[in-house]
């Protein structure tokens, strides 16, 4: 059986009802989360990077750029 959600909070959801294993980035784990690891039968799961990029000639494309990674928070340092 497999989920699909167009956003993070669809698929928090799904695991908070018990629905679901899922990966998620430790600010979205809560109360009623808990993260798995290999006591639990499942490996550790390899770091990701997340990459915007914008043309440099596309102020408004570079603008949304920059609040993407400022709405990030920790995740946005570069």
């Amino acid at each position: 059986i497999a989920y699909v959600s167009p956003s993070v909070a669809g698929v928090r959801a799904a695991a908070l009802a018990g629905l679901a294993v899922t990966p998620l980035p430790l600010s979205a784990i809560g109360a009623g989360l808990r993260v798995l690891g290999a006591e639990d039968g499942l490996p550790t799961l390899p770091e990701v990077e997340f990459v915007v990029f914008t043309a440099s000639d596309d102020p408004p494309a570079r603008a949304l750029a920059e609040m993407l990674r400022q709405s990030a928070g920790p995740l946005g340092r570069p």
